[in-house]
């Protein structure tokens, strides 16, 4: 067999190994199937509740903060039918805060996943009296007031209103409530 210069030959026997193209399509294939295998194994209803509830308890403590800095009242309003929460402000009566449709704003209104959700067990709003006065702060809603009373509220000093929410998916329930000194109890209620 006598080979002629600059010509492969040309069947079965082909050297140098697989060609680009073949290696890339490879490589596709295989960071499928493990991307496919990583979206299985993160899908724990579990650790999605408990995100939620971490992120929930963060934002009221967030909402907490910033009514001190403003000097103004705010409110969380829980809607168990369409699965959200949104935060509003107090400026002569209830109104959402504006920031709330913007994505990258943290108080924008938050709708949880089709597998999670939210129901409000028990809701005291109670009148709290500022420290070192007399005066307690009234929230009733004037003409003005384009948003529901809220489920949560939280004064100008940074009190929250007593509450318990539930998170929920399938037979996993977790309960998120107020504790001592601002900061939120997260408690897995047992499996029914």
């Amino acid at each position: 067999m006598v080979y002629q210069y600059g010509h492969r030959k040309s069947g079965l026997f082909r050297f140098g190994g697989f060609t680009f193209v073949e290696m890339l399509a490879v490589l596709f294939i295989v960071g499928l199937i493990i991307s496919l295998v990583a979206i299985r194994v993160n899908d724990d209803p579990e650790t999605d509740l408990l995100n939620e509830a971490k992120r929930f308890s963060a934002l009221v403590a967030l909402v907490g903060e910033e009514s001190i800095v403003s000097g103004r009242a705010y409110g969380v309003d829980i809607d168990s039918i369409q699965n959200s929460y949104r935060f509003l402000i107090y400026k002569r009566g209830w109104k959402v805060i504006e920031q709330s449709n913007n994505p990258g704003e943290p108080l924008r209104e938050r709708y949880l996943s089709e597998s999670v959700g939210l129901k409000v067990l028990q809701s005291e709003l109670i009148s709290f009296s500022s420290k070192g006065s007399d005066s307690e702060y009234v929230f009733e809603n004037d003409d003005e007031s384009i948003a529901p009373e809220p489920e949560i509220i939280v004064t100008p000093v940074g009190a929250v209103s007593d509450f318990e929410i539930v998170f929920l998916s399938g037979k996993f329930r977790i309960l998120v409530k107020p504790g001592l000194d601002q900061d939120f109890k997260i408690v897995k209620l047992e499996k029914n």
